[in-house]
């Protein structure tokens, strides 16, 4: 919790013009080390202190429910303490326990106008954002060499069998990048994943039937969600050098030969940054995923040290 605090708080310093080091003299004693590092309560005060640097600061808070469950729980205790009368919060989540119940006893009653936007009321709205995330894809994206009636063709199987997920979306576009043939295009559309666990599942059965890359994309995958955070890639790579039972890692037999592989063979399962070569999950719902029994089960050898790492998350 306190890291997103101290986000927002330098995302407020930096955006300003006026002068601001005065109002914080605290800065100066923590970088001194004569002040102990700031809790939740203190970033919170000094958050409120920031704001009155600007008009109207907006925060945006997204995917709350993507907050692990002790992050979560401070940061509903801490939200309505931000309502100074300039806030103004948009807060995204999905409709899971204890979200909806803090926001109707709390939060709704703390400020001044609140509104709750389910986006099950919004279908239409999030079917014409799709097809612009679709429609990008072949203007100027990874298919934007597509001719014919092709495009139109994939756009509205997809808007037709997405019900709402984008994610969803985001995973068949992957997979359809990778075909070179129409015949293999059209087999793709005939078979698309009715939910996002059986989109996840149809690319661990893919992977799996590859000769090589299942251990990696098995334990690139635990590590991330073992990870506090986001993994440099080079720190993954590092990771995958161990294995249970030896002294020492092998760099000669365990080293991954090539980094960016590890991408390709986990696919629409993580997201890499391309400017700090960071690497993450990329949706929450894999955490689930590689917590769920079928994950279990791929492949069928499952190695010590990706057991206590799920153990432990």
């Amino acid at each position: 919790m306190e890291d997103i605090l101290r986000s927002l708080l330098v995302q407020f310093l930096q955006k300003t013009t006026k002068e601001w080091l005065p109002l914080f003299i605290e800065f100066e004693e923590c970088m001194s080390d004569r002040l102990e590092r700031p809790d939740g309560k203190t970033l919170c005060e000094w958050l409120l202190r920031a704001a009155r640097l600007h008009e109207r600061p907006v925060v945006v808070i997204d995917a709350l429910d993507e907050c692990e469950d002790e992050t979560l729980k401070e940061l509903l205790e801490i939200l309505p303490c931000m309502n100074d009368g300039r806030f103004r919060l948009f807060l995204t989540s999905r409709n899971e326990y204890p979200i909806p119940e803090v926001y109707n006893t709390r939060l709704k009653g703390t400020f001044l106008r609140s509104y709750s936007i389910p986006l099950e009321q919004r279908s239409q709205a999030v079917s014409d954002d799709m097809q612009i995330v679709i429609a990008n894809e072949f203007q100027c994206g990874r298919m934007k060499r597509w001719q014919g009636e092709l495009p139109q063709n994939v756009e509205s199987r997809l808007l037709e069998k997405a019900d709402g997920m984008f994610r969803w979306v985001q995973c068949q576009l992957d997979r359809l990048n990778q075909c070179m043939k129409q015949s293999e295009i059209e087999m793709a559309l005939n078979t698309l994943p009715r939910t996002l666990n059986d989109t996840y599942d149809f690319i661990l059965a893919a992977v799996g039937r590859k000769e090589f890359g299942k251990s990696v994309v098995r334990e690139a995958l635990v590590w991330l969600v073992g990870a506090s955070g986001p993994l440099h890639i080079e720190a993954l790579v590092e990771a995958l050098k161990i294995k249970i039972g030896q002294p020492i890692m092998e760099n000669k037999d365990n080293g991954i030969v090539d980094e960016y592989g590890i991408l390709k063979v986990c696919s629409s399962l993580v997201s890499f940054d391309e400017v700090t070569k960071m690497l993450t999950l990329s949706h929450a719902s894999v955490k689930v995923c590689v917590h769920s029994a079928r994950f279990q089960c791929f492949p069928q050898q499952f190695p010590s040290c990706t057991v206590m790492l799920l153990r432990n998350t």
